[in-house]
């Protein structure tokens, strides 16, 4: 960490209701070169049931749901309602979740995941007054369009549809994993719908060592057994005590083939920028594609646009891992924006 340090409690919208401990919040301050480090509530530890984390507090306990479909359009849940939307453009159809009301944030899976990843963290962040929107990419639910010489600006234009569809506005704008890259070049294309984004479990910049590579592509084949993929996602994605279960279901390994097809044929130089947007970076500290020791990479290349966020406990995968915690991270970092 670069320039003077010193602590500062940020009170969460979850603190009245949790009792939990701290994690580190760096943050560079807009028009300012010295980093700061800050102190804010972590998440507690949570259990899992099936492939949806189960919240410990009692409080949230009804997060833990699965959408179920009704007549219409809507889906009931114990605490919301989920619509399920739809928007299209030329030859594309995009599948939507929306839940809440207030300010824009979306949610974006990682690679040939898909939207239903963020069940329980959409749920949070829409009692607490903002509208979640979660697209599902291209070949999952019932998004289709083009899958063959397509990049990442098209999979930016079925997301900034659903944008517009939900009458544009500045969007906050999360991605996991791979979902940070669309999350970053939505940034360029669209600063008019994109006022901030979130890089959620992010790789360092540069080359996926081979073994992680490996595993990470084992971990969606599913003419392995769950014994083996259980174990290439115990390397690759969580974190030691968190249970890899969870995750094998949820794949398609035929939508990441098509996805990494796309991102190849994108530069890099075209989104790692982000454009002007601020950035919120969610780390998890055991991340092995994000080692510790280059945790200074973004707020050395990005500055002041840059807010830092290390969460314990938690891997690559992240998202099921520590929900509530990235739940909380998010409503602080939006309602922190002007």
């Amino acid at each position: 960490m670069q320039g003077a340090d010193y602590a500062l409690t940020i009170s969460l919208l979850s603190m009245a209701l949790y009792n939990y401990p701290q994690l580190d919040w760096m943050q560079c301050r807009p028009g300012k070169e010295k980093f700061h480090k800050v102190t804010c509530p972590a998440a507690i530890s949570s259990t899992v049931n099936n492939r949806r984390a189960v919240i410990t507090p009692p409080e949230l306990n009804a997060l833990n749901y699965r959408r179920k479909i009704v007549m219409t359009t809507t889906i009931t849940t114990a605490q919301a309602n989920v619509e399920v939307k739809f928007v299209s453009y030329g030859d594309v159809r995009i599948e939507y979740f929306a839940e809440g009301q207030g300010p824009l944030i979306m949610f974006l899976p990682s690679l040939g995941r898909d939207a239903e990843d963020y069940e329980v963290v959409s749920s949070f962040i829409a009692k607490q007054g903002f509208r979640v929107l979660c697209p599902q990419p291209r070949g999952i639910g019932q998004s289709t369009g083009p899958m063959e010489n397509i990049t990442l600006h098209d999979l930016v234009r079925d997301i900034t549809a659903v944008i517009e569809n939900e009458g544009g506005g500045s969007t906050i704008v999360a991605g996991h994993a791979f979902g940070n890259w669309v999350a970053r070049l939505a940034a360029v294309d669209r600063p008019d719908l994109v006022k901030a984004i979130a890089v959620v479990a992010a790789s360092a910049k540069g080359v996926i060592p081979p073994h992680l590579r490996e595993s990470i592509d084992k971990s969606s084949d599913m003419s392995l057994s769950d014994k083996e993929r259980v174990e290439h996602l115990r390397r690759a994605f969580f974190a030691p005590g968190n249970d890899p279960i969870v995750w094998l279901k949820g794949w398609r390994s035929d939508i990441a083939a098509v996805q990494w097809k796309a991102a190849a044929a994108t530069p890099q130089d075209e989104w790692w920028h982000a454009g002007n947007a601020s950035i919120l970076e969610i780390r998890a500290t055991e991340d092995p594609m994000a080692p510790k020791e280059r945790s200074y990479e973004m707020r050395e290349m990005f500055g002041s646009r840059v807010t830092q966020v290390e969460i314990p406990n938690a891997s690559h995968a992240l998202i099921p891992e520590q929900p509530e915690a990235v739940s909380a991270v998010m409503v602080t970092y939006a309602r922190m924006l002007p």
